[in-house]
């Protein structure tokens, strides 16, 4: 479920948050048919508390308030069987000592070119 505390906390240090939503639950106007399961980025906060969401699907950037989230979030999980949040600290260590201490921690996921943010189309990789 969406954990205000932790999300608050981790924006406040310059991180950002991952969260399993609903497609058509997250976007503002969004059909109320359920949609697929979906990752967004959650990096930022207005004046009035609600969050910044950046979709990778199409590269839009928009706000949802905290009940918005939270129902996109518990709707994924009933309508799909899983979900939940990913915390991203905002790193202190250059991206070459951070890609040092790593190396012998990350396995590829897979051997083929995938769908997700690197596909590539028509010879190039997609902005997202």
């Amino acid at each position: 479920t969406l954990d205000q505390n932790a999300l608050a906390g981790t924006l406040s240090m310059g991180g950002k948050t991952t969260a399993m939503v609903d497609s058509n639950d997250i976007r503002p106007g969004g059909n109320s048919e359920p949609g697929a399961a979906h990752w967004v980025v959650v990096d930022g906060m207005n004046d009035k508390g609600d969050y910044r969401v950046r979709d990778p699907n199409d590269g839009s950037t928009y706000f949802v308030s905290p009940e918005k989230l939270g129902s996109a979030m518990d709707t994924a999980r009933a309508q799909h069987g899983g979900g939940g949040m990913l915390f991203v600290e905002n790193a202190k260590a250059s991206e070459d000592v951070l890609n040092q201490v790593g190396q012998d921690k990350a396995d590829p996921l897979g051997d083929g070119n995938g769908t997700g943010s690197k596909t590539l189309k028509n010879g190039a990789e997609t902005p997202w």
